[in-house]
């Protein structure tokens, strides 16, 4: 679900207009309702992805929350007095592949994502077949890394290790998962397994 490209005002009244806009995409792409943040100004989309508010504005730099059908916030969409996209800032992440290598008594963990928004850091936990998740490794979000980090876990447990990523996002708290990630998962979402049992 993406935010709409563009954000306008209808009318030119001092005392405001309806605000306008146009999602891109096909039906599974656009939300279901959208409302303006801190307000009750909430209205359905069209299928063909046109949503009007109900309330007047006096400018666009508003901050649109993305619903689907039952009212869940998907994501947040903000713009500037312009109507233009400033980012969305609902924090998220996709994992987009990783990949396990043996080195020596270590594993190297190569992790890829392809969306990450308002994430200050990254905790990698990890849990053998008798303990919980502990983390083993925290690294920092790095806007030059394109979304690319190698994460090293020191002589693991010779067992088959089960491991999840927890991000923090920029509002605090953590979040868990990347939705729709492309990577097959294990049976609980979120985790991913590798055997580092002895051959």
């Amino acid at each position: 679900m993406n935010c709409a490209p563009k954000l306008i005002k209808l009318g030119n009244s001092s005392k405001g207009g309806k605000l306008k806009t146009d999602f891109d995409g096909n039906c599974n792409d656009i939300p279901d309702y959208v409302r303006v943040k801190g307000t009750t100004d909430v209205n359905h989309v069209s299928r063909s992805g046109n949503w009007i508010s109900k309330e007047k504005y006096p400018n666009p730099a508003v901050t649109l929350e993305l619903m689907d059908c039952h009212h869940a916030v998907v994501k947040e969409c903000s713009y500037d007095i312009n109507g233009n996209p400033v980012s969305a800032t609902i924090p998220e992440y996709d994992l987009d592949s990783i990949s396990f290598t043996k080195t020596g008594d270590n594993v190297v963990l190569d992790l890829a994502f392809i969306t990450e928004n308002n994430i200050t850091s990254y905790d990698l936990q990890r849990r053998d077949s008798i303990s919980s998740f502990v983390t083993i490794a925290t690294f920092a979000y790095d806007v030059n890394a394109g979304g690319a980090y190698q994460v090293i876990d020191v002589n693991p447990p010779q067992d088959t290790l089960v491991y999840q990523i927890v991000g923090t996002p920029t509002t605090g708290g953590t979040i868990i998962d990347a939705v729709g990630t492309s990577i097959p998962e294990g049976p609980i979402p979120g985790e991913f397994s590798y055997n580092n049992a002895p051959a």
